[in-house]
């Protein structure tokens, strides 16, 4: 109960660190230059505070549970809604050659094992609030895999937006 005791409750560096990532996010996004859809925007903010949800329960959670136990039953709870929509929605769940196994074997060692797990660890050591500002740092780190691993160059917008979200987290 961190944030209820207020002894989790980020301070105005941490506030200052965001705002300057938050900058950099809307940047690299180019806001403005296209059309927005509500509905989308929406869905981001109700997708934003289910994560809060997630990490400060994570965060409790975590001081009494181990990283195997807790990434076990996390993973299994999450496999098993997918393959409830899967089946509901007729959508199959098993891939069907190499090319796709290597990208559920990839998606797995890398997003799934160092992000989703490495964020739940860095909970039981770190206030919540820490551990989701470190998720902005997603977008820089898939640009970064789209330059080297695709040949996408970012624009120049997004790679200002990259250094202001860098900036940010080193100030939170």
């Amino acid at each position: 109960m961190g944030y209820v005791t207020g002894q989790d409750a980020p301070v105005g560096r941490f506030w200052l660190g965001v705002g300057v990532a938050m900058t950099g996010v809307w940047c690299s996004a180019g806001v403005g230059s296209a059309g927005g859809s509500p509905l989308g925007d929406f869905l981001a903010l109700l997708g934003g505070l289910f994560c809060a949800i997630y990490l400060t329960i994570g965060r409790e959670m975590r001081q009494r549970v181990s990283i195997g136990c807790y990434g076990t039953r996390l993973c299994s709870s999450c496999a098993t809604w997918l393959a409830l929509v899967a089946f509901l929605t007729g959508t199959p769940l098993w891939p069907t050659c190499a090319r796709q196994w290597l990208a559920v074997c990839a998606l797995a060692a890398g997003p799934q094992l160092t992000g989703h797990i490495g964020f739940n660890y860095a909970l039981r050591y770190l206030p919540a609030a820490t551990v989701a500002a470190a998720g902005l740092l997603e977008p820089f780190g898939a640009t970064m895999l789209a330059a080297l691993l695709l040949g996408e160059v970012p624009a120049a917008h997004q790679l200002l937006g990259a250094l202001l979200v860098v900036a940010g987290l080193a100030v939170v």
